[in-house]
């Protein structure tokens, strides 16, 4: 094994070796070989001991303001519950609805949109909104296995995390990806930018394509006597709290084009904020046993990964693979997008949608070079990639939101192969001219 002087890898075997722990590692994330935190300490001393990368660029992940949004998001999610306000917010949406079926998913969905912009977490939204979907859709009379509760469960399960994937820091995912822009790029990605180019057609057309999906494919009636949710509880002196202040966190995401300050320091903020003793939202006992440093861990690994492709140069070698069977024409814009998308999108059914990010992003500067696409275009196009989500496996929310719900993956699975057909062949289209109208190709 070739070292140099200063006690690094020679380039050849470095990138052999940054190739190989890079294979392992996302083998193991994908398979769930050990626990995800596990893994990426593996990655971290592999990585070390061999000296295929400076300890700053494989530690690097643990300085990234995405960690601090992540974090942010555990200590809210833990605020939520404790409060009452998840509760609160997802039963007074299930109070508004009719006595249709139709306006029962439309609720269901409309929670989960509505808690996307307020709970940083996939599964914290799984945890709040399930329970109150299931002791709904008892109250209507839809007993374990009726269409009816497999519908409101899966729609839960499924929309809890694609239509919050197209709102910054609502999924794991998206802040790996403002941790990898930032990391290997410098570029600083704004909550006001993420929503304005995702959520019009990734996250409100596809609620609405989700909603209409799942009354054609689990239908039922309310019989008229069948009422809505139970009465919903006054929001508590400490719900209010918190309300006030995650509304004055989102106004900062909006406005942080103009104030500067990076998403993962406003969540950190509030987080700290909830953590004071005076305040109180979030008392030490309840951080100790309910904030995941595991989850910290994880998403420092997956940074890591992707900075030590790039610095390895695996991320140019893999570049030019695919560039060499991608075609990529900047005269064909359009195909060179869907191919992107394509690309991301495949990467999703052998690692989990974390990883899609760390192995796209650090080709994101080759890729940019061939399609002449700007590299922030060419960041977005990830963010399709985990947008389509073909089986429950692929997003770690979804199979603990079904388990929670009662729900079985088959079920789920007949909902999300047809929103991922529908959404390869009408959304991503639809974004591509939503994107050239905004300015971003060209």
């Amino acid at each position: 094994m070739a070292v140099t002087a200063g006690g690094a890898l020679a380039g050849d075997t470095a990138m052999a070796v940054a190739a190989g722990l890079t294979v392992l590692t996302i083998g193991m994330w994908a398979t769930s070989a050990l626990p995800e935190h596990m893994v990426a300490v593996i990655f971290f001393v592999l990585a070390i001991v061999l000296s295929v990368a400076p300890q700053e660029v494989v530690l690097s992940g643990f300085l990234s303001s995405a960690l601090w949004l992540v974090f942010g998001g555990l200590v809210l999610g833990v605020a939520v519950q404790r409060t009452g306000l998840g509760r609160w917010l997802a039963s007074g949406v299930v109070e508004s609805i009719g006595t249709s079926y139709a306006s029962v998913i439309a609720a269901v969905v409309s929670g989960n949109v509505l808690l996307g912009f307020l709970v940083p977490s996939a599964m914290g939204r799984a945890v709040i909104l399930m329970p109150i979907v299931v002791a709904l859709a008892e109250h209507l009379g839809f007993s374990p296995g009726d269409r009816g509760r497999t519908g409101m469960v899966v729609a839960t399960a499924v929309c809890g995390y694609v239509i919050p994937a197209t709102i910054l820091p609502a999924n794991l995912p998206n802040a790996v990806l403002l941790g990898a822009a930032d990391t290997l790029y410098g570029i600083h990605i704004t909550y006001g930018q993420y929503l304005l180019l995702n959520f019009p057609v990734n996250g409100f057309l596809k609620a609405v394509l989700l909603w209409m999906l799942v009354c054609r494919l689990f239908p039922a009636t309310l019989s008229p006597h069948q009422g809505s949710g139970a009465q919903r509880a006054p929001l508590s002196r400490d719900g209010r709290r918190l309300l006030l202040l995650l509304c004055a966190c989102l106004a900062l995401w909006i406005t942080d084009r103009w104030h500067g300050i990076a998403p993962g320091w406003i969540s950190t903020g509030a987080a700290l904020i909830c953590m004071l003793p005076r305040v109180n939202l979030v008392p030490p006992e309840s951080f100790q046993r309910e904030v995941s440093l595991a989850t910290l861990i994880y998403v420092a690994g997956i940074l890591g990964v992707g900075a030590v492709v790039a610095y390895s140069g695996l991320g140019n070698v893999f570049a030019e693979f695919v560039l060499a069977y991608a075609e990529l024409d900047p005269a064909s814009p359009g195909r060179a997008y869907a191919t992107l998308t394509f690309l991301s999108a495949s990467t999703g059914l052998f690692a989990t949608m974390p990883g899609i990010v760390a192995i796209m992003s650090p080709l994101a500067g080759e890729l940019a070079n061939a399609t002449q696409f700007s590299l922030f275009t060419v960041l977005m196009t990830i963010v399709n990639g985990y947008t389509l989500v073909a089986f429950p496996y692929q997003v770690g929310p979804i199979v603990f939101a079904l388990m929670l719900g009662g729900a079985r993956f088959r079920d789920a699975v007949r909902l999300m192969l047809p929103l991922l057909v529908i959404s390869a062949v009408v959304l991503i289209p639809l974004t591509y001219y939503w994107w050239r109208f905004l300015g971003y190709l060209g």
